[in-house]
């Protein structure tokens, strides 16, 4: 760094290090501040004043700020443009603290995770989807988190499944390096609806870690039923588990609804709001 860092900043690398590639939030009092390139980003989204907080390396330290009881329509605003936001809070009452005070992250906005359900129109799916090809057979899993619904479809041709991505046109999608390049028309379909790409590790699609993660979203007997009968759902599901529940506390995820298993029927081609009109999801 050539440079002491304040304990504050400090402890702003410490997590920016664990979330290199997303626009970090960092509680400050009264706000949620961002530095260096991320204030600059956020400065040009959200058309924001930048400033500068002390220097480093004998350069300002650009410094951009929102009110904390306004986060909602920033970070929002921010995930629409196809971006994440990493939310770190303070854990404790400064007034209260000894030395710098305690901050953690305690939320991971995305286009398909909204910072504030309670404040998120349920009329727009904002879905996550993961997928994953075995045995000849397309399987799609989505979770939606503005109503909850949580569910998985299989397919038995590459075109059927681009065809249902189209339809249901999610925020994001869930996968790992190489795993579709056997599929270029995937990334044809993929830029068409102008979805954030998620890249995880492959180990997290693999079967013998898929299981852990599974079981913090579907309860062991309701999960043990239905990968018996469609065992080609592990992989993707697990997947999207993990990257579900490392992201956010159970509270944001208490609302999802039993994972289910739907018949992808060719000759029934409706739009989902269709499908949440026929009442096939109960509210």
């Amino acid at each position: 760094m050539g440079v002491k860092l304040t304990p504050m900043m400090e402890q702003y690398y410490h997590v920016k290090k664990q979330y290199p590639d997303i626009l970090l939030m960092f509680r400050m009092g009264d706000f949620y501040e961002m530095f260096f390139e991320d204030a600059r980003e956020a400065a040009r989204i959200l058309n924001i004043t930048l400033t500068v907080r002390g220097k480093l390396d004998g350069h300002p330290i650009p410094m951009a700020g929102i009110p904390h009881h306004a986060a909602a329509v920033y970070v929002d605003r921010i995930s629409q443009q196809g971006k994440k936001v990493v939310i770190c809070e303070q854990l404790e009452d400064p007034k209260q603290a000894k030395g710098i005070v305690k901050r953690g992250v305690s939320q991971i906005v995305s286009p398909g995770m909204p910072y504030d359900l309670d404040k998120t129109s349920a009329m727009e799916n904002k879905f996550i989807a993961s997928g994953f090809y075995q045995n000849n057979v397309f399987t799609l899993v989505l979770l939606d988190f503005t109503t909850g619904d949580f569910f998985g479809i299989t397919f038995k041709y590459i075109e059927e499944f681009c065809e249902r991505l189209m339809m249901l046109k999610p925020k994001e999608f869930i996968s790992y390096l190489g795993q579709w390049d056997k599929f270029p028309i995937l990334e044809d379909y993929l830029n068409s609806i102008d979805v954030l790409k998620t890249h995880l590790s492959q180990e997290y699609f693999e079967e013998k870690h898929t299981g852990f993660y599974i079981q913090k979203l579907i309860p062991t007997y309701q999960r043990d039923g239905i990968i018996a009968q469609n065992p080609g759902v592990l992989s993707p599901l697990g997947a999207l588990s993990y990257y579900v529940t490392s992201t956010q506390t159970i509270e944001k995820i208490s609302h999802l609804r039993p994972f289910r298993i739907i018949n992808n029927d060719e000759n029934m081609k409706v739009t989902f709001s269709t499908l949440a009109g026929l009442e096939i999801f109960p509210r």
